[in-house]
């Protein structure tokens, strides 16, 4: 019996200690996916305006008055709104007739993403583009996993036009980049992310194996967490859209909030068969128990029920799960556990 225990102690460190390194990788991961803020962002002129209804289009936005545009700064994030955003910026002129521009849009989860290039205010587009996930990859410019446009070469400067509509956040971390430099980000960002979702794939399935050798149920609810993280990660990064389901619109809509229910619903049924909580306190448990049943049912309800109404019930619901959580990882510290 003490033997038995001893292995389930030391498996449960073992538990810790991948948490532990999943925690480190992900920061590590957010800092190294970053753009450098050290190059030129080669454009100027950011602004934005909202409507309310269809009044304008790439045939009169350049006709919109000055006084209805607010100056913004990238990266934006305007929250949550089901109005239709429009924005504007001027790019730079390129250096020479073989160099070339490309439009960044550093976000994966926009419904309508339309772009428009101007030679000149007054004129009619160069090229329209739209990139929006209610639409599948393939009728993308450049497929990539977020929303990149090239845009012409000119000696002059153009005036680029963005519309954005979406359930979810309005979220517009834009940037143009020179295509060497494009080129280099992506390297960088391609491995840290392989890296990231290589280690994860690896403590999941590892995880199974000693649910096999161990019989310990702990390991295969940290497996599921592993990989409903993996998944979700995938999403809000645009991999999942790229290349697991790309001509699921439909999908790509409902899986950040059915991924994410999933996760920490895993989470929760983990961290309560690690934990003696009913030890110490059966409502605490209880709690615990009900924490995996609504996330059960927010990840049903991701399925049925409306991106903009689920995400806002998820994000709620989150707030709360992780102040529990949290608290009670103390108390039970205190405890001696």
């Amino acid at each position: 019996m003490r033997k038995k225990l001893y292995l389930l102690r030391n498996h449960d460190a073992w538990l810790l200690l991948t948490t532990c390194l999943a925690v480190t990788i992900f920061v590590w991961l957010f800092v190294n996916i970053s753009p450098s803020t050290s190059l030129p962002p080669h454009y100027s002129q950011l602004k934005y305006l909202t409507t309310t209804n269809d009044e304008i289009d790439f045939d009169n936005v350049e006709q919109v008055p000055k006084s209805r545009w607010t100056a913004i700064s990238s990266p934006i994030n305007l929250g949550m709104s089901d109005k239709t955003v429009w924005f504007s910026l001027v790019v730079d002129p390129t250096q020479s007739p073989e160099s070339q521009y490309l439009l960044h849009i550093d976000y994966a989860l926009l419904d309508i993403l339309d772009v428009g290039v101007f030679e000149s205010i007054g004129a009619t587009p160069v090229v329209l583009y739209s990139a929006g996930d209610t639409q599948p990859t393939s009728v993308r410019p450049l497929q990539h996993v977020k929303p990149l446009f090239p845009l012409p070469s000119s000696q002059f400067s153009q005036r680029v036009f963005i519309k954005v509509k979406t359930t979810g956040t309005i979220r517009l971390p834009v940037r143009i980049w020179k295509e060497r430099e494009f080129i280099q980000f992506t390297a960088n960002r391609n491995a840290a992310l392989g890296v990231f979702f290589g280690i994860l794939i690896a403590m999941g399935i590892s995880n199974i194996f000693l649910t096999v050798t161990t019989g310990s149920r702990s390991f295969l609810l940290y497996s599921g967490y592993v990989f409903c993280l993996a998944l979700t990660i995938a999403t809000l990064q645009g991999y999942g859209f790229t290349y697991i389901w790309s001509n699921s619109p439909w999908f790509q809509g409902k899986a950040a909030v059915i991924f994410a229910s999933a996760t920490i619903m895993f989470a929760s049924m983990f961290t309560r068969s690690l934990l003696p909580i009913k030890k110490y306190s059966l409502l605490c448990d209880r709690i615990m128990i009900g924490i995996g049943w609504t996330c059960g049912i927010t990840l049903v309800g991701g399925v049925i029920l409306p991106y903009s109404f689920m995400i806002k019930a998820f994000l709620i619901a989150l707030s709360f799960i992780v102040t529990y959580t949290l608290a009670l990882g103390a108390w039970l510290a205190i405890k001696g556990e």
